[in-house]
């Protein structure tokens, strides 16, 4: 134990969002040059964390990234020393200072009918003050877990908010019923929102259903997310 001990280096700190604790939130370690993943943690309910480094990785820099993956979105990276950085280190995010926007999102369908839930997706593609190579890792958990979306959550009955950092996002939407209709007559019952207009503009942004659309945030925004009846699977 006391071998593993001496070879092992603990970086440990906490997470704060708005002056509380951000719990089940990821805190990543990437290597100086920001294209390797090294070890993650995520953040207990008290929002702190504990990264085990081997001992052969103090006195390099590496870069902590912390991911702020709802109610919030947001990330922060930073560039360390440890040993020299000192071993703790925080972060908090204020969300109400400059850099974050409110997205308001409400769903529309043609025929009036809003499934009870819908499953909406939001991935982050650039983020202002956010190095392109830490983009890589948006999606990045662990080692070996990506994960399908940065943020996901099913909404009820038809309308959202978040505060999100400004930049660039692909959002979609999905409420897929697993199972087959009865007959050819029998009306699908599964969703999947086909457009997304922003703003009361009259084209909708750019991408597609599956991909997602995109949308630049750079201000408070509203959306209307437009759902499309579809096979059930």
């Amino acid at each position: 134990m006391l071998a593993n001990t001496l070879n092992i280096y603990e970086l440990t700190g906490a997470v704060l969002l708005n002056g509380e604790a951000a719990s089940d939130q990821c805190v990543m370690v990437l290597s100086a040059d920001m294209d390797k993943f090294v070890t993650g943690a995520i953040t207990d309910e008290d929002g702190n964390y504990k990264i085990e480094l081997p001992y052969a990785e103090r006195g390099k820099s590496v870069v902590l990234v912390v991911k702020i993956q709802g109610p919030v979105l947001a990330l922060e990276h930073r560039v360390i020393l440890p040993g020299t950085s000192g071993s703790r280190q925080d972060f908090a995010f204020n969300t109400a200072g400059k850099g974050f926007s409110t997205l308001q999102g409400t769903i529309v369908s043609d025929d009036g009918y809003v499934p009870p839930t819908l499953e909406i997706a939001i991935t982050p593609i650039h983020l202002n003050d956010v190095p392109q190579p830490v983009e890589n890792f948006f999606l990045r958990r662990d080692a070996g877990v990506v994960d399908a979306s940065f943020y996901e959550k099913k909404i009820t009955p038809d309308h959202f908010e978040l505060r999100v950092q400004n930049g660039s996002y692909r959002i979609s939407g999905v409420n897929i019923i697993y199972q087959r209709p009865v007959s050819t007559l029998q009306a699908p019952n599964s969703f999947i929102v086909d457009s997304v207009y922003a703003d009361s503009e009259t084209v909708s942004l750019p991408g597609e259903p599956m991909g997602g659309f995109i949308l630049d945030i750079r201000s408070d925004r509203k959306i209307s997310m437009h759902l499309k009846r579809t096979l059930s699977i």
